[in-house]
């Protein structure tokens, strides 16, 4: 039998170093900081070691000793492998448990009611419950935390003035009160005003909880409390350079990485134990097609289906959507990119406008329902209000099932505005111009949207009917008359220009365009194959889409296209160089490059200056297993179809955990609501 101190020590020593504070150590487990502080004293006594220098309170962070620094690494590593094995094992790593006990009163008016929130937020948390109304005792580890409600006055238990839980009889969370009103509110059959006894705090939360608009719920800092910035250790991480090993990762509070050191031992860092890569940018969605994924396949009557027999069924799907379909499915959609391990995207709007063809009292108010997504989720955003006037090159009359999206030009300069307004001093937000297309907008159109600032998103060369109108009526294929005629740049992001010429790929890789190529969807309507090997060639650059949401994982991107390739040249490893020789390294590379131009924000890279956007694959997953550096990114686009995204983090926040966005019950439950409404 091994002789080993508890489990529960050991993880409070791993926590409390990583975190520099009994405090924040306590969040984890979800304890009081006095528990941390017990198990890691009886750690020391048990060891016969000192395991920290402890400074006078409030002074500084727990500093490990040499020796404990130099365990704290084969700790770490052993969880990992105690994790793994019970993962082979075929059973469930056991999460996290915290005991609270409650009186009946409190717990049927306040503490169960609050627990399906507590669970959404929480996932890898059990809380079992103690109800009862005799008081336990904490030090004994009757519980880890005790709710009460009454005067106060109980031997051994300080107490503490909470906020009010309920009043009028009804349950939840606080409720607003009138300037001045006293705080104290009676406990149903109470005959005295009552407070919440807490005899101890759970880790750092030390705040009241704040309504945050659509994005849902946040926690209000008290006054003079400052939030400690947020540090990561990846053991292994890809940075511009490429991979190195034992790299912290510091942020400043708004998000930004601070600073990259290789090299660094994890201190107080969060510690990520898998490869970790940037975030990948989605650089083209419409999210509003999400809903109708897989539900558009079914063969025509007389059997000609097309890009654009796909289109009309669009058009009458899209009569269906209110402003919160719109904002549910497109949380769905965003939670979903996020757990596949895309960290943003560029929403390519064109829904603007009640079924009628109306406008909203607030024009931007279905472009604004995905911003609200966005922050709901956490996935960073650039919003790039659509300018659709005609339906066909240079002024041919739309379609009826086109009036949602039509706009003149002051309107949509309106919205764009409104969306500017918006997002102003967001650093997880931008806003961009998307003109649809040469079908939608006239030369005069293009050129005053490109004279406003930010990226320019526009369709192009997507099928090959599109290339013959634009022959006929101009004289130029679609990427040609823009070569002539608009100011193509690096803020240019031309989507999916598949159906180009070797003078057209050439020229416009020489601009510094990129393309946004979306694999996935481009196979689903039959647009036809992009040509990567000349475009490379020639120093193009591209990201990578989802479009109409048929996938929402950029590994499925990235091996679609390499795939394609394939299958067109019937060569393998086409994305590939003599010096470049793994094609998950070099589309990836390309990927982030590319999509954090085509998105005009400071993404795609672990380096500082750029977003604290990262992702951690789980190398102890079974399509990773034995796999580092560049063959880890071959093992993750090319093998499998499980999904081994561990953790998202998006400007600094954690928003998957264990491979499941952070609130995905709740987003899931109104995206089943909006489902049902829209196909009902």
């Amino acid at each position: 039998m091994r002789s080993l101190p508890r489990l529960r020590a050991l993880l409070a020593f791993d926590a409390a170093a990583r975190h520099g504070r009994f405090v924040a150590a306590a969040a984890e487990p979800h304890v009081t900081p006095a528990a941390i502080g017990q198990q890691v004293r009886g750690l020391e006594a048990a060891l016969g070691v000192r395991l920290f220098v402890r400074r006078p309170h409030g002074t500084a962070r727990l500093v490990p000793t040499e020796d404990a620094r130099a365990a704290l690494r084969d700790i770490a590593e052993g969880f990992d492998n105690l994790e793994a094995g019970l993962r082979r094992l075929g059973g469930r790593v056991p999460r996290a448990v915290v005991v609270v006990t409650a009186s009946h009163a409190l717990a049927a008016r306040w503490l169960l009611p609050e627990l399906p929130d507590f669970a959404q937020g929480h996932p890898g948390v059990d809380v079992r419950l103690d109800i009862t109304d005799r008081l336990l005792d904490l030090a004994q580890g009757e519980a880890d935390l005790g709710l009460r409600c009454g005067p106060g006055g109980w031997p051994g238990v300080p107490r503490r003035r909470g906020s009010p839980l309920w009043e009028n009889g009804q349950g939840r969370r606080p409720a607003r009160r009138p300037a001045g009103q006293n705080r104290q509110t009676p406990c149903a059959g109470c005959r005295k005003k009552r407070k919440i006894q807490r005899p101890a705090r759970i880790g750092p939360q030390r705040t009241r909880r704040a309504r945050a608009g659509p994005g849902g719920w946040r926690r209000r800092q008290r006054p003079g409390h400052h939030a400690a910035m947020p540090h990561f250790h990846a053991r292994a991480a890809l940075l511009p350079e490429g991979w190195a090993e034992d790299v912290l990762i510091e942020a400043d509070a708004a998000g930004r990485i601070a600073a990259v050191t290789p090299g660094a031992a994890p201190a107080a860092a969060d510690r990520l134990r898998g490869a970790v890569i940037p975030g990948v940018p989605n650089l083209h969605s419409h999210a509003f097609q999400r809903a109708m994924a897989g539900g558009a396949e079914r063969r025509s009557p007389d059997g000609q289906d097309s890009f654009w027999t796909w289109r009309e069924t669009m058009y009458r799907f899209v009569g269906r959507f209110s402003p919160e379909d719109a904002e549910a499915v497109a949380a769905q959609l965003y939670a979903e990119c996020l757990e596949w391990g895309f960290t943003s995207i560029a929403e390519f709007h064109y829904l603007h406008h009640q079924p009628d063809g109306t406008s909203y009292a607030a024009p931007a108010e279905m472009a604004l329902r995905h911003l609200a997504a966005a922050r709901r989720t956490g996935i960073g955003i650039t919003l790039l209000p659509s300018l659709y006037r005609h339906g066909g090159i240079f002024g041919r009359d739309p379609a009826p099932g086109q009036r949602r999206f039509l706009n003149d030009l002051d309107p949509y300069l309106r919205i764009l505005g409104d969306c500017r307004a918006a997002v102003a001093g967001d650093p997880q937000a931008a806003v961009g111009m998307a003109p649809h297309s040469l079908r939608a907008v006239t030369p005069a159109m293009l050129q005053a949207v490109v004279a406003e600032a930010g990226p320019i998103h526009i369709h192009a060369a997507e099928q090959e009917k599109e290339v013959a109108e634009c022959l006929a009526a101009t004289g130029a294929r679609p990427v040609q008359w823009l070569l002539d005629n608009a100011p193509l740049d690096a803020r240019w992001c031309l989507i999916h220009a598949t159906h180009m010429t070797a003078a057209e790929t050439a020229a416009l890789a020489a601009r510094g365009a990129a393309a946004g190529l979306c694999p996935s969807t481009e196979a689903s309507l039959g647009d036809g194959t992009f040509p990567l090997r000349g475009w490379l060639a020639a120093g193009g650059r591209f990201g990578v889409g989802t479009d109409s949401h048929v996938g929402t994982s950029p590994r499925d991107e990235l091996r679609q296209l390499e795939t394609s390739q394939r299958l067109a040249l019937w060569e393998r490893a086409v994305a590939t160089t003599a010096t470049a020789p793994h094609p998950g390294r070099r589309l990836l590379d390309a990927a982030l490059a590319g999509g954090a131009q085509a998105s005009g924000r400071a993404i795609g890279a672990i380096a500082p200056g750029r977003r604290c956007d990262l992702v951690e694959l789980d190398d102890g997953h079974p399509s990773l297993l034995g796999r580092s550096g560049d063959s880890l990114l071959d093992a993750w686009v090319f093998a499998g179809q499980a999904n081994p995204v561990r953790t998202a983090i998006v400007g600094g926040k954690r928003v998957v955990e264990g491979g499941r966005h952070v609130a995905r019950l709740t987003i899931g439950e109104a995206f089943a609501g909006a489902m049902r409404r829209l196909l009902g």
